[in-house]
């Protein structure tokens, strides 16, 4: 009989051991991506701009849009009209065609930027830098449109796919700042709810 209820007292702590164990690695895990803790949090007013020409800073102002969250959507925004805002996110990545519509270069752009970025940075609003265009909008010219913005990034907010590589990984955790990477675009939106804590 005490053998049985030692055996079983065993049997109930090496599972609670497990237990315990698995959440742990979980809220690691969790914490390591921000995927699941209120760890950053935004207000508005909001801007959506971009960094390189790219239609993703659309696709996140439709984002925003579909959740009710107000914003201004300007791709083209300088640093003088850069006010009363609380909260920036910056879309990165290269398009060529993009640019070109424009009228813009890679070096115009980055100036465009860096001043917004710089601006920012006097008036306290905070900077959310966004990948979402994978693999496609990485290398090249994206990476100088990615290493400027990071510099100022209060949060990252990446696809697994443009991350494959761990260079955003890398970037939050040289900055100690937050990392949210999506598996799929489509989830922004609840991304977005979370960090301007919509309901």
């Amino acid at each position: 009989m005490t053998r049985r209820m030692g055996k079983k007292k065993q049997s109930i702590c090496a599972g609670a051991i497990l237990c315990w164990l698995w959440l742990v690695t979980a809220v690691s895990q969790a914490y390591q991506d921000g995927a699941s803790f209120n760890y950053f949090h935004a207000d508005t007013p909001l801007l959506i701009t971009s960094c390189g020409q790219t239609p993703d800073a659309f696709t996140v102002s439709a984002a925003a849009k579909r959740i009710g969250l107000a914003h201004r959507y300007d791709d083209l925004i300088v640093a003088r009209d850069l006010i009363g805002f609380k909260t920036m996110i910056i879309a990165m990545g290269a398009s060529q065609k993009g640019l070109g519509e424009a009228g813009l270069t890679v070096s115009t752009e980055l100036s465009r930027v860096s001043a917004l970025l710089a601006k920012a940075e006097r008036e306290g609003i905070k900077v959310i830098a966004i990948h979402i265009g994978g693999e496609a909008r990485r290398g090249g010219s994206s990476e100088s449109f990615i290493d400027l913005v990071v510099q100022y990034a209060g949060c990252i907010i990446a696809t697994s796919e443009g991350n494959k590589d761990g260079r955003f990984s890398v970037d939050a955790q040289k900055k100690g700042i937050p990392l949210y990477i999506m598996s799929q675009t489509k989830e922004i939106g609840a991304l977005l709810g979370q960090i301007f804590r919509i309901n």
